[in-house]
């Protein structure tokens, strides 16, 4: 019997703003001394009153907006009753059933999941838990820090394309610059709702047909392995108890990545658990759209076309567009016609040379052109660039002193080839008696007798053609 897993995530994703999402603390409290980037307010003390952050208000309307959600006409804050230790109002200011954004979507590859919504609400502290010992500490550094919460419909069938989702959605968070989207430093964590079914009618088995079977949500995954991990150990966990007959309880369970498994953590609360009703402290916003001017960037998937237009390989796209500085560089470069044929060369330049981040693009884009062209050898890439960094000169100025020169015609180089290998019969024997390694001494002299001046890469061809 076939089970198909279903799942669906929480994710909730840290604001990079300055200042906390109800009151005027510092956001930033990484390598804080505990306990000391915190006011009254976050502190939950009685009488204080909350003020939503407009910044993290606008940021939630630019992710809803890049990902086609329905902006809000009216929105409001609601209280979120549980009791943690690291929560200290014994609430948590949030969004029910008036969220920012409804709807949207995800789309990636052959992936496409829908959104139910996207809501704003405040984080808890943190409890570290000392090995050894018999208490917890709390830091409330981050309680009161402005996250986003993205709930997708229960569309996703399996583990992979549920760490394809969040890959993705960290990329667009970070595009967009409304978060660092570091899941090592909790910027971004998910619940995952997993649950599994039978298309056809299972013998001896309880699990339902067609429609969706018992979810069980697996809290604060931290990591995308962490994601993959214990989504896989829970469908196959629910999957055996299923087959044999058994039922799988509705509730919420940790993942202990050491040992590899879920653990019961209590039973799974419904929304009149929480005794939401709404944040008397907080009036009703509305036409957000006219409120909260928002522009949007040029869609990732219009720049991810005009960078395969320019033929940039794919594990250099998935480079660039993780890191805000290549994207910005690559914007530079790309948009003028002249330069389409040599960005992909400048693209890898940057990627793999970053020093040369800090030369002008036009100097790369020169680099480049030359590379393709032949004219100067792929070997003296690094020494120009150590030149245009230390001298500031143009990129002409540095071929005409450095000595670069042309680099020497593959027709030119064929004599001294042959001279190479008459020279070194043995170490042609060893080549041809399977050390490979002797081909890059041959390489060596090769180059050593042009002083420099050829193409490593055409030499290497060459060698293979004559051996």
């Amino acid at each position: 019997m076939k089970l198909i897993p279903t799942i669906g995530l929480e994710v909730h994703v840290q604001l990079n703003t300055k200042s906390k999402m109800f009151c005027s603390c510092d956001n930033n409290a990484q390598d804080k001394k505990p306990n000391t980037t915190v006011c009254p307010i976050c502190l939950g003390m009685p009488g204080t009153l909350p003020t939503p952050n407009k910044g993290a208000i606008k940021y939630a309307i630019m992710l809803g907006k890049y990902l086609g959600g329905e902006i809000a006409q009216r929105t409001k804050f609601d209280r979120k009753h549980y009791f943690y230790p690291d929560l200290p109002k014994g609430y948590q200011i949030s969004q029910y059933d008036e969220p920012v954004v409804k709807g949207g979507r995800v789309s990636v590859g052959d992936l496409s999941v829908s959104l139910e919504r996207i809501h704003l609400e405040e984080d808890a502290g943190k409890l570290t838990h000392p090995k050894g010992k018999g208490y917890s500490l709390v830091d409330l550094n981050r309680a009161g820090t402005p996250l986003v919460e993205i709930v997708t419909k229960p569309e996703i069938t399996s583990p992979a394309q549920a760490k394809e989702f969040l890959q993705y959605l960290r990329l667009i968070v970070r595009y967009l610059g409304i978060s660092n989207g570091d899941m090592e430093k909790g910027h971004l964590r998910c619940d995952a709702n997993v649950s599994v079914r039978a298309l056809q009618k299972p013998q001896s088995s309880s699990a339902p047909v067609g429609e969706l079977g018992t979810p069980v949500e697996i809290k604060n995954l931290n990591s995308f392995l962490m994601v993959e991990r214990a989504l896989n150990y829970e469908i196959k966990r629910q999957s055996v108890l299923l087959q044999n007959g058994e039922k799988v309880t509705k509730e919420t369970r940790g993942w202990d990545d050491d040992k590899g498994v879920t653990f019961s953590q209590r039973t799974k609360e419904f929304a009149p658990d929480y005794r939401y009703f709404p944040e008397p402290d907080i009036p009703c916003l509305y036409n957000l759209e006219k409120s909260f001017k928002v522009t949007l960037p040029e869609s990732m998937e219009a720049k991810l076309n005009r960078a395969r237009k320019c033929n940039v390989a794919q594990n250099d796209l998935e480079v660039i567009f993780r890191d805000d500085e290549l994207l910005k560089l690559f914007d530079k470069i790309s948009l003028e016609k002249n330069n389409k044929a040599c960005v992909a060369k400048a693209m890898n330049i940057f990627i793999n040379i970053p020093a040369a981040r800090a030369l002008k693009p036009g100097f790369v884009l020169d680099l480049a052109r030359s590379l393709i062209s032949g004219k100067i050898g792929a070997h003296n890439t690094k020494p120009i660039i150590n030149e245009g960094l230390s001298t500031h000169s143009s990129f002409a100025k540095i071929i005409e002193d450095g000595g670069y020169g042309v680099a020497i015609e593959e027709e030119n180089l064929d004599a001294t080839i042959r001279s190479v290998i008459e020279k070194n019969a043995k170490v042609v024997a060893d080549y041809r008696a399977g050390k490979k390694e002797a081909l890059q001494y041959l390489l060596g002299q090769v180059m050593r007798e042009t002083k420099g001046k050829a193409d490593p890469r055409v030499i290497h061809n060459l060698l293979q053609k004559a051996l």
